[in-house]
């Protein structure tokens, strides 16, 4: 739409890229897959997204990683990557107004790293 006018071509080729590192996430998870590729894939678009100012994507990118790394038996990798996550969270929550940051929480993503954390005291 017209919100995608202003991103150049490049910044589009990112924006797809990240869409698509999240599909592979999600894909990963919903399989229980340990894919090297797959987490390198996730670990790339991570380094891309920091930079590029694509605060949503790269906290569901790090909650991502910290769910698959939890899943292959490194709970410190996860710690480090769900906190992560959680700054970024938060990062975009305190811009929002109550009503849209409760809305917010209830997303898929923000919902489960919440639970996460809770259940890990974090």
């Amino acid at each position: 739409g017209e919100h995608l006018a202003h991103l150049t071509r490049e910044g589009l080729r990112v924006l797809v890229f990240l869409r698509g590192a999240l599909a592979v996430g999600e894909v990963l998870l919903e399989l229980g897959s340990d894919h090297t590729q797959g987490r390198e894939i996730l670990n790339r678009a991570l380094a891309k997204a920091e930079p590029s100012g694509a605060a949503e994507l790269s906290w569901q990118l790090s909650y991502l990683i910290g769910e698959l790394e939890s899943r292959r038996g490194d709970p410190k990798s996860a710690s480090t990557r769900h906190g992560h996550a959680f700054r970024g969270l938060r990062e975009i929550a305190d811009r929002l107004s109550p009503i849209h940051r409760a809305s917010y929480f209830r997303t898929p993503h923000a919902r489960s790293l919440l639970i996460r954390l809770s259940a890990n005291d974090v």
